[in-house]
């Protein structure tokens, strides 16, 4: 997979989790090891949201450089998240 993003002169950051200035994208990440990942993707650049759902420690909120919020997700947890993402869908 290839992904190429460029920039905007007059981009503005989402305000996530409020809604005034909304989500222009949002990518939700698989992966075996959720502090692991945090941990490289800090070190490129990521940072962690302030926000996070501590009911859920599976799935970790963190904010590209432009201040676009992604998930993490364990991946032992997919089958609950696909359950949950499907009843909130219909």
């Amino acid at each position: 997979m290839l992904l190429i993003f460029r920039p905007l002169a007059d981009y503005v950051p989402p305000t996530w989790p409020s809604a005034a200035t909304p989500q222009q994208i949002h990518f939700e990440w698989v992966v075996p090891d959720v502090e692991g990942a945090i941990e490289y993707m800090t070190s490129v650049g990521g940072r962690l949201a302030e926000w996070q759902n501590e009911s859920d420690p599976d799935i970790r909120v963190l904010l590209d450089p432009a201040g676009h919020p992604f998930c993490l997700i364990a991946a032992h947890s997919v089958g609950d998240f696909k359950s949950e993402a499907e009843r909130q869908v219909r």
